[in-house]
């Protein structure tokens, strides 16, 4: 390799070395809200969404909540049973819902 080739990529490689230190990761994953009802939340939802997913729907009352939770088992499979729709919706609706807007 030619010495004049080798300055430019050592360059390169020190510049790419420098930068590695000016960006942080985010301090840790964003959480399930606490709750009665969390455990189903995680146990369920999280299987397929994360926890900003859930942050960023709009404030949803309880028949909105319990609608999407029924729509997720009936038609994308979600392993919920169905004596736990109820309580499950009741999570998301006042964890995310209207009473309870993002905080």
């Amino acid at each position: 390799m030619k010495p004049i080739l080798l300055l430019p990529s050592a360059l390169i490689i020190a510049a790419t070395l420098l930068a590695a230190d000016d960006w942080k990761l985010p301090p840790g994953e964003p959480q399930l809200r606490p709750g009665p009802g969390v455990e189903l939340a995680l146990g369920n939802c999280m299987i397929c969404h994360s926890a900003d997913y859930l942050s960023m729907q709009p404030p949803l009352d309880l028949i909105a909540w319990t609608t999407i939770v029924v729509k997720m088992r009936e038609k994308y499979a979600a392993p919920l049973p169905s004596d736990k729709v109820d309580a499950l919706a009741k999570y998301l609706a006042s964890s995310y819902g209207t009473k309870n807007p993002k905080k």
